[in-house]
């Protein structure tokens, strides 16, 4: 996972949350807004079969989970750049 570090309020942190296999391989990537100072919960959030991370960005619904392992659409939405 690496941002853009936000601004100088911490807002608006741009972050690529990317998950590889053990081989290296590209299997999902999503791009999300981070707010250090006003989103909680921030932390990703790893459960038995799912990874759940908080999008701070308007055009989101806040809570997202990414499938563990990633499905074959994770796998083609992260060769998408626009789906990403």
């Amino acid at each position: 996972m690496c941002g853009t570090g936000g601004d100088e309020n911490f807002m608006h942190d741009k972050i690529r949350l990317q998950i590889f296999s053990e081989q290296g391989e590209l299997l999902a990537q999503r791009k999300f807004h981070v707010d250090w100072i006003t989103n909680f919960p921030r932390e990703l959030e790893y459960g038995v079969d799912h990874v759940t991370y908080y999008d701070a960005s308007r055009e989101s619904n806040f809570k997202h989970r990414i499938e563990m392992p990633p499905t074959r659409w994770d796998w083609v939405r992260a060769r998408l750049p626009l789906l990403s």
